[in-house]
């Protein structure tokens, strides 16, 4: 194994030995890295590999590091990866308050299936679209049912 520099090493354990790396295996990719025919460098999560020769970017490589982010996105941005896990729990808070007759679930459930009134894109189909099925929650739903009579004979 050829000797690397702190640094260089960082990256190579950084890499992720099952990601797609296209025609090179994992192993190929460190060992590009250790004779310096590949560049890596820092990376978002994971380091960004060049081919030292040409400058193309190799595949799997890491999305470039994130610049000045302002807090409030990264604060987002790790808020919506947690709650990721939550999302069936409030889908069913959500569903389970709509069906206890609270206006507001049905509020958030149909602005986040189309999108707010002001959102609303493709013009008057989806408006007219819209109007029939709210039309429709609000028409009792008519229902016929025909008892045929026995006799019972003793």
């Amino acid at each position: 194994m050829l000797p690397v520099d702190p640094e260089t090493q960082k990256y190579i354990d950084k890499l992720d030995p099952s990601r797609d790396y296209g025609e090179l295996s994992f192993d190929e990719v460190v060992k590009g890295i250790r004779t310096g025919a590949i560049t890596a460098s820092e990376g978002n999560h994971l380091p960004q590999l060049k081919d030292s020769a040409t400058g193309k970017t190799i595949k799997g490589t890491g999305s470039p590091p994130q610049g000045a982010a302002p807090v409030q996105q990264i604060a987002i941005n790790d808020f919506r990866k947690m709650a990721f896990d939550d999302l069936d729990f409030a889908y069913k808070s959500l569903v389970s308050g709509m069906r206890k007759g609270d206006p507001r679930y049905d509020k958030i459930y149909w602005e986040l299936l189309v999108g707010k009134q002001g959102e609303l894109r493709g013009g008057g189909m989806i408006t007219e679209a819209l109007k029939v099925v709210m039309e429709a929650m609000q028409t009792p739903e008519v229902r016929h049912a025909t008892i045929e009579a026995y006799e019972v004979h003793d």
